[in-house]
Parts: structure tokens; sequence; C-alpha cells
């Protein structure tokens, strides 16, 4: 945990999700084995502290996890926030994930199905997929982590049922019906194999259509050669749009543009700034 916590907090700032989630397993062994474990907390926070102040961005790296934190906890600061940090509409909500809701209905169905008893990883992994589901109903972003963490914990209730699966099969059937059983099970995960590339397929060519729809990569390379060509060098261009910034930097390092980043950050550099921007704009 040291070590992955230094990487984590060098590659994602949102490093700091490690902690919460050391917690919910020394918990998880709390429940399930009545024992205190501090250590894996421990390392975590050594390893992201460490990560985040032997930095080549330090102090900006604290800085820039600090600025964060607002827009996670919903406590803004007057500036509009991005579309990411919107949450779904209810029936969205469901629309975006639903393989990830009837994966955790599933899991829960089949714990309830053969009574199992909460395994201290099955109990970590549904106590990380609930924390990640009240992130993902705050702000649309964290749709990329709650659907992990429902397989996690799903798979964690299969491969704790398989047992009992394995073990009412050989009670209740003779050897003829024990193979036949495998026939329909082998028949079954055949099937499931050919839904799920089938669905992949899909999903990539549903992909492909939607990023052809996407603004072309192109669209301000005129503009951008323009300014290249008739300007001086580091004159300062107003975009209007800090996230057209990536289209006009790519084709032009010549010109200094006004924002290149979530509004956040001018605001925090200077307020007054900001509200000029924003009456500009």
């Amino acid at each position: 945990l040291l070590p992955l916590g230094f990487l984590f907090a060098w590659l994602y700032h949102g490093s700091v999700i490690l902690i919460p989630l050391t917690i919910l397993y020394a918990l998880s062994c709390l429940v399930t084995e009545k024992r205190l474990i501090w250590k894996p907390i421990a390392y975590a926070c050594a390893g992201l502290a460490l990560g985040f102040l032997i930095n080549p961005y330090f102090p900006d790296s604290l800085r820039f996890l600090a600025r964060h934190l607002p827009d996670v906890a919903g406590s803004g600061t007057g500036v509009p926030p991005s579309a990411e940090w919107f949450s779904y509409a209810s029936w969205d909500l469901f629309q975006t994930t639903r393989g990830a809701w009837l994966l955790l209905l599933a899991g829960i169905l089949i714990m309830t199905f053969y009574r199992l008893g909460l395994t201290r990883r099955t109990l970590f992994h549904f106590l990380a997929c609930c924390m990640m589901l009240v992130l993902f109903l705050r702000a649309r972003r964290f749709v990329e982590y709650w659907p992990l963490f429902v397989a996690l914990f799903s798979a964690s209730v299969i491969h704790e049922a398989s047992g009992e699966v394995i073990s009412s099969i050989k009670r209740l059937a003779n050897p003829a019906e024990i193979q036949k059983r495998r026939l329909i099970w082998f028949a079954f995960l055949s099937g499931l194999f050919v839904v799920l590339v089938a669905a992949s397929a899909v999903n990539a060519v549903r992909t492909g259509l939607e990023i052809s729809q996407n603004a072309p990569a192109d669209r301000f390379v005129n503009a951008s050669v323009w300014l290249k060509a008739n300007t001086p060098r580091h004159s300062v261009v107003y975009n209007s749009q800090w996230d057209t910034f990536p289209d006009l930097f790519f084709h032009n390092h010549h010109n200094l543009w006004v924002a290149g980043l979530n509004a956040n950050f001018t605001y925090f550099i200077e307020p007054r700034l900001w509200l000029l921007y924003k009456n500009v704009s």
C-alpha cells in the first residue's frame, strides 16, 4: 500500500480515495473477525503523503488537491461547476449503468438464496460499493468508479456461493444427473460468453459512432495557424471557453491562451480576473 499510495499520488490527484477504502477494509475486519487493524490505513496515508510531498509539483500538488475538494463536497466557490459535477436524473442514473444495477441485484439475491454469511472480503467490497454509489449519486463523474466495485462485490459473492452450489448438486443428484447439470452449466456459461462478446461488439460500434459525431479535432486549425503567422510571439489570445483550449493549443504553441483549465483555477488565482473573464464571455 505504501508504494501504491506513492505512485497513485503522482498519477492522479483523486488518489486520496485510497484512505476511505482502507478504513472500510479495517471496518470489515472488525465486524467479521472482531480484530482491529491499523497498518493498512497507516501505510496508505504514508504512501499518499510521500507522493504529494516528494513531487515535482510540490507544494502545488497539495494546492491542486485542496482546490478540488470543494467540488466533491458540493460546497462550491460560486463558479459554475462543470457538467461532470452535476448528478444524473434518476432514470438516466439507471440507463447509464443498468448492467451494474442488475449485477448488484444478482449479488444480493445470491447471498439471500444461499444464506451466505458475510466474509471480510465480501463485506469490504459491499461497503466500498456503497461508498462509490453515494459518490455516483453526488456527481456523474463517478460513473467510472461505481460499476467496477459492483463487479468486485458480485464476483466475491459468486465465489463464496460456488462451494454451496457444488455441495447441493452432489447431495441431490446421482452421477448421471451431475454430468447432465455440468453440461447445462457449460451451455449456460457458453451462451453468456457469446452474449457478452456480442454486447461488447455492439458497444464498440456505438462508441465509434458517438466519437464520429463529436466536433472535428481540426475545427480551429485555420484560426490557430493564422494567429501563429500574424501575431507577435507570446501575445495573449482570449478564448471564451476553457474546453476549446486543447484544440487551439495543439496547433499553436506560439500564443498564450487566457483559459485552459476549469474556471475554478482562474477563480483561485484571482477572483476578480474570473469575474472579468465571465463578464467578457
